[in-house]
């Protein structure tokens, strides 16, 4: 019965652990998929606004001349490589989609190098009629829309790819379930097993001893056959000493006779 009791336990903590494994390791692509929506779209939008600030300070500081609004221009354009460098490599990372932000990058350069920069000249050298022409074409508001849809274009294939991620995560998570319910049956039916083999032995064993006892009371005078023993355990230690009574019992007919 302990070994019976031993051999279930050891298969229920075999099935525990695999499980347990298998659910840590969906909720860490789960946490994966959630860190990564949120540090995408954090990313995503930080960069975009960053180059909206950038056009926005340049246009603020010709209406106000306001240093203040050509310095944030100066930060903005500072920092804008470092962040777009934090979200390719956490594209990359993840779902190895990083070329959908090279037009961003080439978007951006396009920008600076046509619009924000020659601005920029422009108003550090006084350049009124440059200015004009750089402030009234739609070239600049042109480029930002175009980048716009870029960064749109790139979160909604992320999303779409973040969505086929939950989907198999699902389906993981159904197959996991499907395991669960099958690994428990499986349990029943070893253990049902286990324990009719058991007490099927005991059971059969304590008969033998009971039909050689009832035997002993009703048929005398002829010889007892010896029970086998079925067991390794208590029950045998039963059988053996009802064998040591029929060997007696077969001797003390043997000298009646």
């Amino acid at each position: 019965i302990t070994s019976g009791y031993v051999i279930l336990i050891v298969c229920i903590a075999i099935s525990t652990i695999l499980l347990n494994t298998q659910i840590t390791k969906l909720q860490e692509e789960r946490n994966g998929i959630i860190q990564y929506d949120s540090g995408m779209r954090t990313l995503s939008n930080t960069l975009e606004r960053q180059i909206i600030k950038m056009e926005s300070n340049l246009n603020r500081f010709l209406i106000t001349d306001n240093q203040t609004y050509l310095q944030n221009y100066y930060e903005e354009l500072a920092t804008w490589e470092s962040n777009y460098a934090e979200l390719t490599n956490l594209v990359q990372d993840y779902s190895g989609n990083e070329k959908l932000l090279e037009p961003i990058y080439s978007g951006i350069l396009n920008w600076i190098d046509t619009v924000g920069e020659p601005l920029n000249d422009a108003i550090l050298n006084n350049n009124d009629e440059q200015v004009a022409i750089l402030i009234d074409g739609t070239q600049s508001s042109n480029a930002i829309m175009s980048l716009q849809e870029g960064f749109s274009t790139f979160r909604n294939s992320e999303t779409a790819a973040i969505q086929d991620k939950i989907t198999e995560l699902n389906n993981k998570n159904t197959n996991l379930t499907f395991i669960l319910f099958f690994s428990l049956f499986v349990l029943a039916i070893i253990t049902i097993v286990i324990f009719t083999i058991i007490s099927r032995k005991i059971s059969s064993s304590i008969k033998d001893v009971t039909s050689a006892i009832e035997d002993i009371n009703t048929n005398e005078g002829h010889a007892y056959t010896q029970l086998v023993v079925r067991t390794n355990d208590e029950v045998q230690d039963l059988v053996q000493v009802a064998n040591e009574l029929l060997q007696t019992m077969n001797a003390r007919n043997w000298f009646q006779k």
